[in-house]
């Protein structure tokens, strides 16, 4: 079976969602007339930034959750999270690894700036996968995914996750599934991430 790279995937899910590093503003002939100084400046900061996506705010909405965090879950430790950005801040990383088992899970939030969506690409080591799309959160502040999951039995749940800062330390997260079409939700997942106490920080 064909193998691909870590590198292969980001950059295919970069292709998928329209988010492109190597997009650059073409070059004007050699004849056109000077730009006035401030378009000049604009031209020049577009045509030279290697990192688009970190000059847009879009980008920077899960900012609150980048770092190093313990899941606390019924007040014991469910697992760690490593929330990290890649690709000149255009793709968010998270890293989870269950503290029962050691069984790993990875999820790439990916915005795409053309259809203005975001989504998450969940992906586990038992080969199991699923999608989320950002939807209207429930208050301010917060974050809300919505996806769905197809059983063995051809069964669809729904599946949300609602992520809210609670202050710099600390992210609430809860997972809710809804077996009716939405009409009920009961909660799979409560929890809370505490940074971790990295050394020199």
């Amino acid at each position: 079976m064909r193998q691909y790279s870590f590198a292969s995937l980001l950059f295919g899910i970069c292709l998928t969602f329209g988010v492109s590093r190597f997009s650059r503003a073409e070059t004007p002939p050699a004849n056109a007339a000077p730009a006035p100084p401030a378009k000049e400046a604009a031209a020049k900061a577009a045509s030279t930034s290697d990192r688009p996506c970190e000059a847009d705010p879009k980008y920077h909405e899960l900012d609150f959750w980048v770092g190093h965090w313990d899941a606390i879950a019924d007040g014991k430790k469910d697992g760690t999270n490593i929330l990290e950005k890649t690709l000149g801040g255009c793709v968010l990383i998270e890293n989870w690894t269950e503290a029962a088992d050691g069984h790993e899970v990875k999820s790439f939030f990916v915005y795409n700036p053309r259809t203005k969506e975001r989504r998450q690409i969940w992906v586990s080591d038992q080969g199991f996968t699923k999608e989320r799309l950002q939807v209207e959160a429930p208050e301010k502040g917060s974050v809300r995914f919505l996806g769905e999951i197809v059983t063995r039995d051809g069964k669809k749940i729904l599946d949300r996750s609602t992520l809210k800062p609670v202050s710099a330390d600390r992210v609430h997260q809860r997972i809710e599934l809804s077996r009716d079409g939405g009409k009920t939700w009961e909660v799979d997942w409560d929890a809370d991430y505490v940074r971790q106490k990295r050394t020199g920080s």
